[in-house]
């Protein structure tokens, strides 16, 4: 009988399997009420969750990822103002770093 995966029950954990299909072994961040439950989620999966204490700092580790590792780096962040500072300090308007980013606001 082929291991079946946990089935999906919230938007974290769409979010933690689909970053898991697509081999993501570490994501940078910031904790927040907002973005709890998806570094949670990626945990669970065993994604591997670096803690910041700002966006800046937590974009600038993506980015030096991406470089390093030659793959995307991840970044989660709590939506609003400091949701623009990992695209700012990473280069992604210029289109030299690869950088998804992840952000949350609660409504």
């Amino acid at each position: 009988m082929p291991h079946q995966p946990p089935p999906i029950h919230t938007g974290a954990q769409l979010i933690a399997h689909s970053l898991k299909s697509l081999d993501v072994r570490i994501i940078f961040g910031i904790v927040g009420i907002p973005v709890i439950e998806a570094a949670e989620a990626c945990l669970a999966l065993g994604i591997k969750f670096v803690s910041f204490r700002n966006e800046q700092a937590a974009s600038y580790a993506a980015s030096a990822y991406g470089y390093l590792a030659g793959r995307p780096g991840v970044c989660l962040v709590v939506g609003g103002p400091g949701c623009y500072m990992p695209w700012l300090v990473s280069g992604i308007p210029s289109g030299k770093k690869k950088m998804l980013v992840l952000a949350r606001r609660n409504i």
